[in-house]
């Protein structure tokens, strides 16, 4: 967990019984935090599919996992909170990257 970004700082993760309706945003501040420990590593050179974040992102949490809509739903509030990570969808293939 620590090699995935998963320090001291995410001993306690963000949970929908602890945060209530700020959820979503605690879930992207937390994803963002997340990022920036893989997002520059040379195997994803500064972009990451959805998919293969959503796969990282619940690997290292371990138990406590994500739906894929509470990370979908997450992501696109991303860019409220992140001037350095933005969600881009591509529209002929549906892929979604950061």
């Amino acid at each position: 967990m620590f090699n995935m970004g998963m320090t001291d700082n995410f001993t306690s993760h963000v949970s929908k019984s602890i945060s209530g309706k700020k959820f979503y945003q605690d879930l992207a501040r937390e994803i963002e935090k997340f990022l920036d420990n893989i997002i520059n590593s040379e195997r994803f050179s500064g972009v990451i599919g959805l998919i293969d974040l959503f796969c990282i992102y619940n690997r290292a949490r371990g138990t406590d996992l994500v739906s894929p809509e509470d990370m979908n739903v997450s992501v696109n509030a991303l860019h409220d909170f992140s001037s350095k990570y933005m969600l881009k969808s591509y529209t002929k293939s549906g892929i979604k990257t950061i």
